[in-house]
């Protein structure tokens, strides 16, 4: 939710600091961690979290009078028990004219209960809070008070309640956000007009990146043992779903970094195995595939990557996973000469059906059919599905480049494998522009395409080269240095001057 100037200030009662300091005054109504709480047998009690438990109803149904009334009835009847002054400023800050009453409430709650730690820093979080963003109410306070400088008084009380109880965990971590900004003079200047909040927030956000960047693997491994899952409240369906993604959301990340860990300790086997780890633990996850994929291909695991993309399609039989299949045969086929290119060929056209209304599907579908029939050399079967792809890409005036000159470059790598070098030659150049005078339909197909840039254009240039080499060692030598000239770093030409 979105909130101006205004109603933040209202609704949060204190400003801007509420999203730096504890939740408890904007968010549930908890004991925080290691507070001693009072004995749920007492019959005080009891009473108390039922017109507690009323109030909340009342306060739901906007009948904030009443709520007020049965919070106040709770306060009296259990008055060490800081829920109920939390439960009470729920109501409070939702009446602008009351913000003073609610600080009011918690100093008479510190008041009776000096010794109470959670009392003494709720009081200092208010005081916070208070002094960024209600300017008006914390001058009332301040003529009320006596006091020269809420922040000031806000550190002592959070000196006193660490002092009360040294094992809570919260109080020397608002303290020490206190100082922080109380440094970037965020309570001598309005923190929506300058920098003191983003500075903190920027100093907090790169202290912790510096410190996730120095941790060791081993840390890690100790975080992802020892994460909690514990919840603090009873959760609705909906809410359990958001906190169970939250939760996967945060291993995931914690397994990401491990990777990056090892993989700037260059450790390849650890690397191995935590990509493993993290596709085993999130086998559905986009990123996390792809994560696995290029790992196992850093470590020639062609067999592997086949493996992982047919699970894929087997648990969700898309068009994009059956591509993906398509593709994994391909480079372990290309890479191992091993790979069933038949089981792509037959993938590829249960696809086609499911494609018919797609054009751009269908015409990469086509198009990794005849690179299939190429390399198992059906030469014959692989020109008629290139045939279907002009087809496709002339009557639907399909022009992106790439799409263009993928079609080229495998028309003119077909007719090269196939022994025909003379016409490959031909429809390359035609592709890259180089004959453009002749009354042919590729000609045609040319021009169709949209102004293309050069990078575009690399794959015809690698073929032309190729089917130079077959046909043309001088030529070859000619287009490898063109290729150079126009790619500096290309590996092929580099390879083969």
């Amino acid at each position: 939710m979105n909130y101006n100037r205004r109603k933040f200030i209202y609704l949060s009662a204190l400003g801007t600091a509420g999203l730096l300091f504890p939740t408890t005054l904007l968010g549930e109504t908890i004991f925080k961690n290691n507070d001693v709480l009072p004995s749920v047998s007492n019959v005080a009690l009891q009473n108390a979290l039922l017109k507690a438990k009323e109030a909340n109803a009342l306060r739901l149904a906007k009948s904030l009078a009443q709520a007020e009334a049965k919070y106040r009835e709770a306060i009296s009847l259990m008055p060490t028990d800081i829920r109920f002054y939390d439960g009470l400023r729920k109501v409070l800050i939702l009446q602008k004219d009351k913000v003073q009453t609610m600080v009011e409430l918690y100093q008479s709650g510190y008041a009776a209960n000096p010794n109470n730690a959670a009392f003494a820093a709720r009081l200092a979080d208010v005081y916070c809070q208070l002094e960024m963003g209600n300017k008006a109410v914390a001058r009332a306070i301040k003529e009320k008070t006596g006091l020269s400088s809420l922040s000031d008084e806000a550190q002592k009380l959070y000196a006193k309640a660490i002092s009360l109880n040294t094992k809570n965990k919260i109080y020397p971590v608002s303290q020490v956000k206190l100082g922080k900004l109380k440094q970037n003079e965020a309570f001598v200047k309005d923190a929506r007009k300058n920098a003191a909040m983003h500075g903190f927030k920027k100093g907090n956000r790169e202290s912790y990146l510096v410190s996730f960047k120095n941790r060791t693997p081993q840390q890690f491994n100790k975080y992802l043992l020892t994460s909690t899952t514990k919840k603090r409240r009873v959760l609705s369906a909906p809410e359990e779903l958001l906190r169970q993604k939250e939760i996967l959301r945060n291993r995931r990340d914690l397994y990401l970094k491990k990777l990056n860990k090892y993989q700037e300790l260059k450790d390849a086997s650890n690397i191995l195995l935590t990509a493993q780890e993290l596709y085993n633990k999130f086998p559905n996850d986009k990123n996390t595939l792809q994560v696995i994929k290029k790992v196992y291909k850093a470590n020639q695991k062609y067999q592997e990557i086949t493996t992982i993309a047919k699970e894929r399609y087997a648990s969700n039989p898309t068009i994009w996973s059956g591509i993906g299949v398509i593709k994994a045969i391909q480079h372990q086929f290309k890479k191992t000469s091993t790979g069933n290119l038949n089981e792509a060929i037959s993938i590829g056209n249960s696809l086609l059906s499911k494609v018919e209304d797609n054009v751009m599907y269908k015409i990469q579908v086509l198009s990794m059919l005849s690179r299939n029939y190429t390399a198992m050399q059906q030469y014959t079967s692989a020109l008629q599905k290139l045939e279907e792809v002009k087809l496709l890409l002339m009557t639907n005036g399909i022009s992106q480049p790439t799409t263009v000159n993928q079609y080229f470059t495998d028309y003119g790598l077909t007719l090269a494998k196939s022994g025909d070098g003379t016409k490959a030659e031909k429809v390359l150049k035609i592709g890259l522009g180089r004959i453009t005078d002749e009354a042919e339909e590729l000609v045609k197909l040319f021009r169709q395409k949209n102004t293309e840039k050069t990078t575009q254009r690399r794959d015809m240039e690698i073929a032309l080269a190729k089917v130079y080499l077959q046909t043309n060692p001088a030529k070859a030598t000619e287009q490898l240095q063109h290729i150079l000239s126009l790619y500096p770093n290309e590996k092929f030409a580099l390879k083969k001057l």
